[in-house]
């Protein structure tokens, strides 16, 4: 799932949480990234296959940033991982180590061969491959009624903890499958 927004004054305020301390480069040389969005990659860690590395994609900027909608002077960067990063950090002190329930937990950042990664925990199924989004289930046949005792749960977590986020969307939601057969 994806992480509520972050305010500018998160941004500036949060402490970034500490960067893995590798002096290595993290090698995807010959790595297929697992799955891609409008602006970053995702790859499997190399080496801790529970882990994923994410690394943003070289000039992606959005539609209306490459088609000149946007004036250039109102223009800025957006770094997915670090947004991303910064909002489980903040996430993770609200709620705790219970947040793993239902979101991933952060890393820190490590550097690559494709540049800089924000490394967290890789969703799995019981059996072990890579949990798929909410929409290619769907787009798989699988019906939204086999879901709801997991939005059901989802719903319960976040008014207990009091977590308002703006981007359920189903391409953001990672389902599990447990043995049991639910998600």
């Amino acid at each position: 799932m994806t992480p509520p927004p972050v305010s500018p004054n998160d941004r500036e305020n949060s402490p970034v949480e500490e960067s893995t301390a590798q002096s290595d480069i993290v090698s995807l040389e010959g790595v297929e990234p697992f799955a891609f969005g409008g602006r970053r990659l995702c790859f499997v860690h190399p080496e801790n296959p529970a882990r994923c590395i994410k690394v943003n994609r070289e000039g992606c900027g959005g539609r209306a940033l490459r088609s000149g909608l946007i004036p250039a002077a109102w223009r800025r960067d957006y770094d997915n991982n670090l947004d991303e990063r910064l909002a489980l950090a903040k996430l993770e002190r609200q709620v705790g180590p219970v947040m793993a329930e239902h979101f991933t937990r952060g890393y820190g950042v490590c550097q690559t061969t494709r540049g800089e990664g924000f490394v967290q925990d890789l969703i799995r199924d019981h059996d072990g491959p890579i949990s798929r989004s909410l929409h290619e289930l769907l787009s798989s046949g699988h019906r939204l009624r086999e879901f709801k005792p997991a939005f059901d749960a989802l719903a319960v977590f976040l008014i207990r903890h009091q977590i308002v986020t703006r981007a359920i969307l189903d391409h953001n939601l990672t389902t599990q499958q447990h043995a049991d057969g639910t998600w």
